[in-house]
């Protein structure tokens, strides 16, 4: 999950960030598993934000005239990301 995001700014700090806060690599997480590690809600939600996080840096480096948009945001990450892009 998120491998190809990678090469975006400011990705693998959101990544590091994430660890801290967690206490755990998320990325070697998302990147390796093992899959039913990564499969449990614990793992899984905050993997979907921040892989979120990182498709909307994509976005904003591929297209920086789009700015941060939000679309297709699962309803229990939606207030998160909401918050931090606002």
């Amino acid at each position: 999950m998120g491998r190809g995001l990678l090469r975006y700014p400011n990705v693998r700090h959101m990544f590091r960030v994430a660890e801290k806060v967690l206490g755990y690599d998320l990325l070697s997480l998302c990147l390796r598993g093992p899959p039913a590690e990564l499969d449990r809600t614990l793992h899984c939600q905050p993997a979907v934000f921040v892989a979120s996080l990182a498709a909307i840096e994509k976005l904003h480096h591929q297209q920086p005239s789009v700015g941060y948009f939000l679309a297709d945001i699962s309803k229990s990450q939606e207030s998160l990301t909401q918050v931090y892009v606002t």
